[in-house]
């Protein structure tokens, strides 16, 4: 009886371990009272909007839940008190706030900021003499060049954008860029051509024949 008792024992000791176990693996959450629900969004510097943003994942004092297609999440049961809150979205940075959990109605907004790169880059002449002042765009941000004919557009959301330069004595150039990470753009202009006309005359009001006339190493002879 004794082998008996003692093969029992053995066989409900580990058992009874792992129940145990397993008991204290899932209570090592905390349950609360707490609630917490808000809207995950994000500002579209593009269009200037406020956006609110599917999918984002909300995690606080480890329960997690994912904003839906409104951008609504909801998170309950949680431990009343301060806790750390963390939100993911593949397109946009994770973000990392402290909250207060309380029992009663909590409505907290979060807002994710995308990734952004920045563009430089510099604009001259065909003999590389730089162009100061060319307004350098992308969609909604604007900059110019200095006097060496360098540019820096700083923050730009990643995607594909149309680059425009910009100046009034060249030609506007317009350019399909894809932005990934920072880019550099470099732009050579053209001189607008125009044309101007006059009289040559003499200190009398006489016009003067055949004088040579030179604007900026452009040459021509009067009638």
């Amino acid at each position: 009886m004794k082998k008996i008792a003692c093969f029992i024992i053995g066989l409900l000791v580990p058992l009874l371990g792992f129940v145990l176990y397993s008991c204290s693996t899932n209570n090592s959450i905390a349950v609360g009272d707490g609630y917490i629900q808000g809207y995950v969004m994000t500002h579209d510097r593009i269009n200037n909007t406020i956006i609110k943003i599917e999918g984002a994942e909300v995690t606080v004092a480890g329960f997690s839940t994912l904003s839906d297609s409104t951008g609504l999440y909801t998170l309950y049961k949680l431990p009343n008190g301060e806790a750390q809150l963390i939100c993911k979205h593949p397109d946009f940075k994770t973000t990392y706030e402290t909250v207060e959990i309380q029992t009663v109605y909590d409505n907290h907004t979060i807002m994710l900021y995308e990734y952004t790169a920045d563009v430089s880059g510099r604009i001259t002449e065909s003999n590389n003499i730089p162009v100061k002042n060319a307004e350098l765009s992308i969609a909604n941000f604007k900059t110019k060049s200095n006097s060496s004919g360098y540019y820096q557009l700083d923050s730009i959301p990643l995607g594909e954008f149309e680059i425009n330069c910009n100046h009034p004595y060249f030609e506007t150039t317009h350019d399909s860029i894809e932005i990934d990470a920072d880019y550099v753009f470099n732009a050579t202009l053209s001189r607008k051509m125009s044309s101007i006309s006059g009289h040559v005359t003499d200190t009398g009001g006489l016009p003067i024949e055949q004088a040579n006339v030179i604007i900026d190493m452009q040459a021509t002879m009067t009638d």
